[in-house]
């Protein structure tokens, strides 16, 4: 995310400073895993995405 669009965010929504700093904090009472995913689900992904040629694809579309 863009720094000066974070700033407008903070200035716009009251405690959204205080969201992100304590997100972890949150998700972990909420029982909700990490936000970024696991190296593991992240090679997962890009090994379907291969199969399926999305990445071929997108290079057409450029």
């Amino acid at each position: 995310m863009p720094k000066s669009f974070f700033m407008e965010l903070n200035n716009d929504i009251e405690g959204w400073l205080d969201l992100k700093t304590e997100l972890d904090s949150i998700r972990s009472k909420l029982s909700l895993g990490p936000v970024k995913m696991l190296k593991e689900s992240i090679t997962e992904i890009n090994k379907l995405l291969k199969r399926a040629k999305f990445h071929d694809r997108i290079k057409k579309l450029k």
